[in-house]
């Protein structure tokens, strides 16, 4: 498929969005008046974040020309709107709207694109697997029910013990952090916990990696650099510093830069660094065009040009090769495979 009409369509979206989505809320009352009289203008006002949120996926989904990341994000958003008794129709209907009025807001010979993207994105569904609640009695359980039930001191007490009885801190961070992280997202999706919760939880498992640090800095590092950040806008950095910590204990020299890094600053640092890979972070699905430009601004400065640029988060991991349309070379499923082939990119494998 010709990708111009796709990123025009993209852009478009991009240039119109709260008008779609001031549309979209008008036709969507329209339709069902007694949602005025259930909701009123609060529904009205959710109705239009939602239809924003919704274009947000759909723009990436075009700009990319990929219908397998707004399958994703359609399966996602309805396993969430589910969880907090929401009828599976609802999200269907919504999005038919909102396509029809995208159409309206772009060129005529541009609307098959649009709507061949979305039918195969409701082709591919369903494309989440089920994600299954971790085992309370696993050593990622106990380690969240001791977060929960008594705080990050119990849990990094718990880390400790672990640590003392000769468990690899790689293990600590892969087998049992890495997992609990996964059981708070998915807590979440299914309206479990909310929003200050999930976001306490996440914090509480940062400080208790913060404990580690002694011992993972014990080791001395040597070269070659690397440089691990979160593109700009991106503000999920938990993964990213599980990265950052995990090549550290294995003895390179590692700068972790954080969250919403601006990409001329990530570019000066990696060249005065002289830094051999760049490990980059999305974990929200519209951050992947803010990706694209990060690696674009890398490749096109000649101080570092050459430099191996590997991707990580949760959009890779759900379509098959989406790190080379953005001209990374390479993506990592997790922070154990990220310490893997940044150690092979680098020519200093484990």
């Amino acid at each position: 498929m010709n990708s111009e009409p796709q990123r025009s369509v993209a852009k478009a979206i991009s240039a119109q969005r709260a008008t779609i989505a001031a549309d979209v809320t008008t036709r969507v009352f329209e339709q069902w008046p007694e949602l005025d009289v259930r909701y009123g203008a609060a529904g009205r006002a959710k109705c239009t974040q939602d239809a924003e949120y919704h274009l947000t996926y759909l723009e990436q989904a075009l700009a990319l020309g990929s219908a397998d990341l707004f399958a994703d994000y359609i399966d996602w958003a309805q396993t969430m709107l589910s969880s907090r008794g929401l009828p599976e129709s609802d999200l269907a209907k919504h999005l038919r709207i909102l396509v029809g009025v995208v159409a309206e807001h772009v060129a005529p010979e541009e609307v098959p694109v649009l709507e061949r993207i979305v039918e195969a994105a409701f082709a591919r569904l369903p494309t989440l697997d089920p994600v299954p609640a971790v085992d309370v009695n696993s050593l990622p359980g106990r380690f969240f029910d001791a977060l929960r039930q008594r705080g990050p001191k119990a849990a990094s007490s718990f880390v400790s013990q672990l640590l003392d009885s000769d468990v690899p801190l790689k293990d600590v961070y892969v087998k049992v952090l890495q997992p609990a992280l996964h059981e708070i997202g998915r807590l979440w999706q299914m309206n479990e916990i909310g929003v200050a919760e999930e976001h306490y939880y996440t914090a509480a498992t940062q400080l208790v990696m913060a404990h580690l640090y002694e011992r993972l800095f014990a080791e001395p590092t040597r070269e070659p650099t690397i440089v691990i950040a979160c593109v700009p806008g991106e503000l999920h950095e938990v993964g990213a510093r599980m990265v950052a910590d995990l090549l550290q204990s294995h003895g390179f020299t590692t700068f972790f830069l954080g969250a919403n890094l601006p990409t001329k600053d990530l570019v000066k640092f990696v060249a005065e660094r002289r830094a051999s890979v760049v490990g980059l972070s999305t974990t929200f699905t519209p951050h992947l065009s803010r990706a694209a430009e990060t690696i674009a601004a890398l490749r096109s400065d000649a101080r570092t040009s050459g430099v191996k640029i590997v991707v990580g988060g949760y959009p890779y991991t759900r379509v098959g090769e989406l790190w080379r349309r953005l001209g990374a070379d390479g993506f990592a499923a997790d922070a154990e495979d990220a310490v893997r082939l940044i150690g092979e990119l680098s020519g200093r494998a484990r």
